[in-house]
């Protein structure tokens, strides 16, 4: 999906399972929201939507190796051209911003709650392995039945 080749317009299914299951993973509101923040950053420096989402890919703290999926060699060697530049931190907080994920139960309710969890009482995925004790921990132990 962020390899550019699909758009709002373009973007009815075809025969091909493969480009089925795209449309019906892929197509959100959100993720076309990255594609053209993707393709605003790829026209900006020069380079494919799918050059820009390999190197923000392989800028991300715990990713080893992104997956490409090449049919020719052309496509090969397009997606390792991703290797020969870095996105700068205002690129990749752009891409990082547009694309973050929502949090899900319990943490999307606890900020509902405004329970004020870390500094900025929003949960990070990075907090969330070391949360601490919240601003109202007291009413989370009772609810909890530890108190």
């Amino acid at each position: 999906f962020l390899t550019g080749k699909y758009s709002k317009e373009n973007s009815e299914a075809t025969s091909e399972f493969r480009n089925r299951f795209i449309a019906a993973h892929s197509i959100s509101e959100k993720n076309w929201k990255i594609l053209d923040e993707v393709k605003a950053i790829s026209e900006e420096i020069g380079r494919t939507p799918i050059q820009v989402t390999l190197n923000w890919t392989m800028q991300k703290p715990g990713i080893t190796s992104p997956l490409i999926g090449a049919k020719t060699v052309n496509q090969l060697e397009e997606n390792l051209k991703a290797l020969e530049f870095k996105l700068t931190p205002e690129q990749m907080k752009r891409l990082d911003d547009v694309s973050e994920v929502e949090h899900p139960f319990p943490y999307k309710l606890i900020d509902l709650m405004d329970l004020n969890l870390g500094k900025y009482g929003k949960p990070s995925w990075t907090k969330l392995s070391g949360i601490g004790r919240v601003k109202n921990q007291a009413w989370i132990d009772k609810m909890l039945h530890r108190a």
